[in-house]
């Protein structure tokens, strides 16, 4: 993947990192799980994308140096280095490096052995020249020779025996010479056709790197096609990725926004019942009045409750003191489900089961507190 396709997406991450910052001061909302999950999901297949361009770029690399394009391998090794963060990563680029300066190796190699040969085939045409050279020499001292021969045997016809001897020598020689001859006509062919060949494997090796380089030049063009096509595509499934999460994430928030509206909606209803409860309660116990009364030897505490409207609680608890100021002691009660129904000692009551040195008229009776009903 492109490098400047990554910090594009992390800009985006930070985005929404920063909206959910804002929303937190606004509202106290925190980023769920599942969005930090989906961007580092997000990251994850941006990853995966340069591994994949990785492993691309040195796999072309390694075409390159096998056409012995050196400057494509270059190339496509720099790209690979971009891509390169794991040890495993720099470990497979060194490794094709080691590739293509072993290719170079080899072919300064076979440039050197070509060279060698080329001289090799000069040193032998020069010993051919050479050998031409005294053969000739030679074919002119026999021809000399021939020509004292004739002489000789003008003049010396007498010596038969010596000018016979001469010939055998002087065929003998020829025999030499004519061999020597086919010899070194011989070597020349053999280096013509050595030089012949090596011409026409040039011409092949010429034509299979031009083929070599149309068919790189190809690859490379349906590869640049293949990869715009795919690089559009990814584009394209990233923004909708992106639209996905973005409405997501609209959803998620304004559903949050109503759960929060909802609780405080609830919170300020529950607020003010304890509120309207509280009051009521107060009301109650500051306008209670309780007394003590003498039902057949026995002293019952009850009263009154305020008519306080609305009626916030349906039962209530009236919790009372009694004291006797004679005696100085007291006591603690509490009028249960308290209705206030006043029928005297058949009313609504409860039974002093304490003696605290007085009589009922006597007694001192105080609401404390008025609670709801347990």
């Amino acid at each position: 993947m492109k490098s400047f396709i990554k910090p594009v997406i992390v800009a985006f991450s930070l985005l929404s990192v920063t909206n959910h910052a804002y929303s937190k001061a606004a509202d106290s909302n925190q980023p769920s799980e599942q969005e930090m999950k989906a961007m580092l999901d997000m990251l994850d297949q941006l990853d995966e994308l340069d591994r994949m361009d990785f492993r691309e770029a040195l796999r072309q690399a390694s075409s390159c140096i096998s056409s012995r394009l050196y400057s494509c391998a270059q190339e496509k090794l720099s790209e690979a280095s971009e891509y390169a963060n794991s040890e495993s990563d720099k470990a497979q680029l060194a490794r094709v490096r080691n590739d293509l300066e072993s290719e170079r190796k080899l072919e300064a190699k076979e440039i050197a052995l070509a060279k060698q040969r080329k001289r090799e085939a000069e040193r032998r045409e020069r010993e051919r020249q050479r050998e031409v050279a005294r053969l000739r020499r030679l074919e002119m001292e026999r021809e000399m020779e021939s020509d004292d021969n004739l002489a000789m045997n003008t003049f010396m016809q007498g010596l038969s025996q010596g000018l016979s001897d001469l010939a055998e020598r002087n065929a003998q020689r020829n025999l030499e010479i004519n061999s020597a001859i086919r010899q070194a006509n011989a070597i020349q062919e053999q280096q013509r056709r050595e030089y012949l060949e090596e011409q026409r494997r040039a011409r092949e090796r010429e034509a299979e790197w031009q083929r070599k380089q149309q068919r790189y030049e190809d690859q490379q063009r349906a590869l640049a096609e293949q990869k715009r096509k795919a690089e559009q595509e990814r584009r394209r499934e990233l923004e909708l990725a992106r639209k996905r999460e973005a409405e997501k994430l609209a959803r998620q928030r304004e559903q949050e926004r109503q759960r929060q509206e909802k609780e405080r909606q609830l919170q300020a209803e529950k607020l003010a019942k304890q509120q309207a409860k509280k009051a009521y309660l107060d009301k109650l116990l500051s306008g209670t009045r309780l007394g003590a009364m003498n039902c057949y030897g026995e002293i019952h505490i009850g009263g009154q409750l305020p008519k306080v409207k609305p009626k916030a609680v349906g039962c209530v608890d009236v919790h009372y003191r009694v004291s006797c100021p004679v005696s100085a002691r007291s006591t603690t009660g509490v009028l249960d489900y308290f209705t206030s129904f006043d029928m005297g000692c058949f009313g609504d009551t409860d039974k002093l089961t304490s003696d605290l040195g007085c009589k009922a008229e006597e007694l001192k009776v105080r609401a404390v507190k008025v609670t709801e009903c347990r």
